[in-house]
């Protein structure tokens, strides 16, 4: 009976989380003055509950709601979210540290100079989530995966406060965790973001030399099966959207083109059904597989082709 009763207070906090952020998009910022003397309150509390970590997410999970849909004027509630979103990354509750990982990229790319100072932070607890010896078990996967795609878009939106260096190593990071399998929809960001950069032969991806092309053709391949599995299991968990995978044959192409041995050596490495999924033939049957999935979802990283390191 008890967890009954929890469970419908839960879809009941959810309900209110999605209500705030339709607020906010629906009659922007100026929300927030009225969530701040009416809902903040409340919730605010529920951040030090650390007995009880589903009350610790429900809160990140309002904040977050703030975060992401008024990013240019979060500079009041930094002080407050930001220590508990960094605590909360590597917490042994799923909820808890998916909303973190989820918060902590949000805080990390937010339109205000008073998010710099916590940019190293997030960005180490991000590599520590993604890191975790329980990172991978069924449990923890959504949360990693939402760890990776918040690493990706900090790197695409912060690569002058990150360095080469860093940008490097939250690449490398991104790359060692694909195929993403478990939340469809930050798979379908990722891996359109990997196939236009495998696409234009990104140096930091494949290599200057191409010395890392046959494990992205290899990886590409891999993605593109895990993409059809997915959707035919469930066709809205698509792994790619059908523009990105209309690219992958012409990805692998132009690596082929540029680096004519290491896709040969690619080639060898995998089985036939593997290298077909990199061929013009399979791209219809790709496509088909995203036949399903909602225009809306389609990632944002379509509009970044080449690295910020090329720029």
């Amino acid at each position: 009976m008890l967890s009954e009763a929890l469970a419908v207070e839960k879809e009941s906090a959810g309900n209110i989380i999605d209500a705030v952020g339709y607020a906010i998009r629906a009659n922007g910022p100026g929300t927030l003055a009225v969530l701040g003397g009416s809902i903040l309150p409340v919730v605010t509390p529920l951040l030090d509950e650390r007995s009880d970590p589903e009350l610790r997410s429900i809160a990140v999970c309002m904040y977050d709601e703030l975060l992401e849909h008024a990013p240019g004027h979060v500079s009041p509630i930094l002080p407050t979210i930001a220590p508990h979103l960094l605590e909360g990354m590597t917490s042994p509750h799923a909820d808890l540290r998916q909303s973190c990982v989820f918060g902590g990229g949000l805080l990390a790319c937010a339109d205000v100079a008073e998010a710099t100072p916590y940019l190293a932070g997030i960005v180490g607890g991000l590599r520590e989530a993604i890191a975790a010896a329980d990172s991978h078990t069924p449990e923890m996967i959504g949360a990693t995966e939402n760890a990776v795609a918040a690493l990706l878009r900090i790197v695409q939106r912060r690569p002058a406060e990150l360095g080469p260096d860093g940008v490097g190593a939250g690449v490398s990071a991104v790359l060692q965790s694909l195929p993403l399998q478990a939340d469809a929809i930050e798979a379908r960001f990722v891996h359109a973001w990997f196939v236009r950069a495998v696409g234009s032969c990104s140096a930091q991806i494949v290599g200057g030399r191409g010395e890392r092309a046959a494990a992205c053709l290899k990886l590409l391949a891999n993605i593109a099966g895990a993409h059809l599995s997915s959707a035919s299991e469930d066709e809205d968990e698509a792994l790619m959207d059908g523009e990105t995978a209309g690219l992958v044959e012409p990805a692998a192409a132009a690596v082929g083109a540029k680096f004519p041995a290491e896709a040969a050596r690619a080639a060898g490495g995998m089985d036939e059904s593997l290298r077909m999924l990199l061929s013009k033939e399979a791209t219809p049957v790709l496509q088909a597989a995203s036949a399903h999935v909602d225009a809306a979802t389609r990632s944002s990283a379509s509009a970044w082709v080449s690295g910020p390191w090329e720029g």
